[in-house]
């Protein structure tokens, strides 16, 4: 189970392609917990709309990555099949409608 640990090019692409987004969801929590924090001494209601903003915040980062992710496990599939023009169709569909949304 742990034989990927000892894999060095495995462990290097994975930290290639993990850490951008760990920094990427680690850089929206902090913004979020900054903003309770600067709005904290003002007043209990505007630490809850900005409670409320982030959660709306949140729900639009799900739904964005359930699109992106719906549309990379159908690229994947292309790519696997060698079905290119499947695959650069899929991918014209994700940038428009992540454009749109």
């Amino acid at each position: 189970m742990f034989s990927c640990f000892k894999d060095k090019v495995f462990l290097k692409r994975f930290l290639h392609i993990s850490l951008p987004v760990m920094l990427s969801s680690f850089i929206t929590f902090l913004v979020g917990f900054l903003d309770n924090l600067m709005v904290g001494t003002v007043s209990n209601e505007a630490v809850g709309g900005v409670y409320a903003a982030n959660q709306v915040t949140y729900i639009f980062n799900l739904a964005v990555f359930g699109i992106v992710e719906g549309a990379g496990i159908f690229m994947q599939q292309f790519a696997g099949a060698k079905d290119n023009n499947s695959l650069k169709e899929c991918f014209r569909y994700k940038i428009l409608i992540m454009l749109l949304f």
